[in-house]
């Protein structure tokens, strides 16, 4: 019987590498059994994504989405930058690592957590973001890929606004990364990958890979939830 000691939740959210070492470890080679297993899998996922500090995660430990506190705008990650160094080398490669890869999340999320905050507060300009609504789920699909389970939804959806010629999901393409609010606030997002996407019509149908290592749920409890919400928004980077 193996005993572990969980530091708080706030102590395992400034350690996120920790914490997600720690969750691979158990969930790997110790498969925890029964109710007090899942639960303690359950409160290691719970701060992987959403809880990341920027100002206290090492470069190379930040998720490859945007924390809740970015994309709701709660810190800015501009703030935790290092400056450019425009003249002569930088002190170490790690520093310049950790310059790049930041800027690099702020461009890329930037318009996200713009368009998030905008929608919120009702003065989004549809041309600046898209925003389904009705999402709802139409099917999924369970394959192997590279010796790993692996599960497709397939989403349908309306554009918030309407667009002409109802190409509803002509713009969401291959790879395209999707944030769900099964609430419509985004304060607890869920991650998805478009792997495909199919219009007939008025008809679109997404086919999407949960980014399972970055919500705050395992795909089944994350395709349940999704199954019942009936208000999910779904925007678009």
């Amino acid at each position: 019987r193996h005993h572990f000691k969980l530091a708080s939740l706030e102590e395992l959210a400034t350690a996120p590498e920790a914490a997600r070492a720690l969750y691979h470890i158990l969930e790997e080679f110790f498969t925890p059994a029964g109710r007090d297993g899942a639960l303690l899998l359950g409160v290691i996922r719970r701060v992987l994504p959403a809880s990341v500090r920027v100002e206290h995660a090492t470069w190379d430990a930040l998720p490859l989405v945007a924390s809740r506190h970015e994309l709701l705008r709660e810190v800015d990650p501009l703030a935790f930058t290092p400056g450019v160094v425009e003249h002569g080398p930088y002190g170490s490669a790690d520093e310049y690592y950790d310059t790049y890869f930041r800027l690099m999340r702020c461009e890329g999320f930037g318009a996200l957590s713009d368009g998030i905050g905008s929608l919120l507060k009702g003065k989004l300009d549809a041309r600046d973001m898209n925003v389904y609504k009705d999402v709802a789920v139409l099917g999924v699909r369970f394959s192997t890929q590279g010796g790993a389970d692996a599960m497709t939804i397939v989403l349908t959806y309306r554009p918030l606004v309407p667009k002409r010629g109802n190409r509803a999901a002509a713009e969401i393409m291959f790879g395209n990364l999707l944030c769900l609010s099964l609430d419509g606030s985004f304060s607890e997002p869920l991650w998805a990958v478009v792997a495909h996407c199919e219009v007939d019509g008025a008809r679109a149908r997404t086919f999407v890979q949960l980014c399972t290592e970055y919500n705050p749920c395992d795909d089944l409890s994350a395709l349940l939830k999704l199954q019942r919400s009936k208000v999910t928004l779904m925007a678009e980077s």
